[in-house]
């Protein structure tokens, strides 16, 4: 499986975060208790736009183009023991799948869980041929992690 990260898609998704916690902030603001206002802002709505700002100014600065990994081609490979994933020629990692916790299909693409706030997105365009995509399936619910 091989596939690279786009830079608008990229700017797609800082401008979705944006665009949410701006929505919430003015959902927030409909309400006329001040302790929801407070909270809604403090927790639902600073918190995206907060990451969504900073990230637009790490693109905009250029800061992820510079680094080798970001832009680089992604090529994974797996069988029944392990999970491996080489990014470009600067980083590989194998993962046994004893700790991946599950993997849902979302569409067009796996996400492949580490933990709660951690995992591996393998789009669906990333395998050579159906019989590829059906093989990673199987092998994921051989380890009990794709759940139909």
């Amino acid at each position: 499986m091989r596939w690279k990260a786009s830079l608008n898609r990229i700017w797609i998704i800082v401008l979705i975060v944006l665009i949410v916690g701006c929505a919430e902030v003015f959902v927030a603001y409909q309400t006329g208790d001040p302790v929801i206002k407070d909270l809604a802002f403090a927790l639902l709505a600073f918190i995206p736009i907060a990451f969504a700002l900073q990230f637009a100014k790490l693109l905009w600065l250029g800061k992820f183009e510079k680094h080798p990994a970001v832009f680089a081609e992604r090529n994974c490979e797996f069988d029944d023991r392990e999970f491996r994933l080489n990014i470009g020629d600067e980083v590989s990692n194998k993962v046994s799948w004893k700790h991946f916790t599950k993997a849902r299909e979302f569409g067009d693409f796996y996400l492949l869980y580490l933990g709660r706030l951690q995992g591996v997105y393998i789009p669906q365009s990333a395998f050579h041929s159906p019989g590829d995509e059906s093989k990673f399936r199987e092998v994921l619910a051989q380890h009990g992690l794709l759940k139909e």
